[in-house]
């Protein structure tokens, strides 16, 4: 490899490392909120809020799915046939085909 690639990498590499430590340094540093204490009492809210998730473990599996729908130009064509019937419908129109 050319040692004035290698050199020409180094240098822009250091260039943009120097340059996004400049940048980030002048920015404004974000305030992190104080956690909630729980000192007080807890509401019923508050205690709904706190029960563990569901973890793997807990699901049925095998689970049951649904087949999902696959679009194509039949079924597409349908939907619309039968939404355009549903709106001349509501219309007061009849369909004339």
């Amino acid at each position: 490899m050319d040692p004035v690639k290698v050199v020409i990498f180094v240098v822009a590499f250091l260039l943009l490392l120097f340059l996004g430590r400049k940048l980030s340094s002048h920015g404004d540093s974000i305030p992190v909120p104080a956690p909630i204490s729980t000192d007080g009492p807890i509401e019923e809210d508050e205690k709904r809020a706190r029960q563990p998730a569901v973890i793997g473990a807990e699901l049925p599996f095998p689970m049951k799915l649904r087949k999902p729908l696959v679009l194509t130009r039949s079924t597409i064509g349908a939907a619309y046939a039968s939404s355009a019937k549903t709106i001349q419908s509501q219309r007061g129109t009849s369909a004339k085909a």
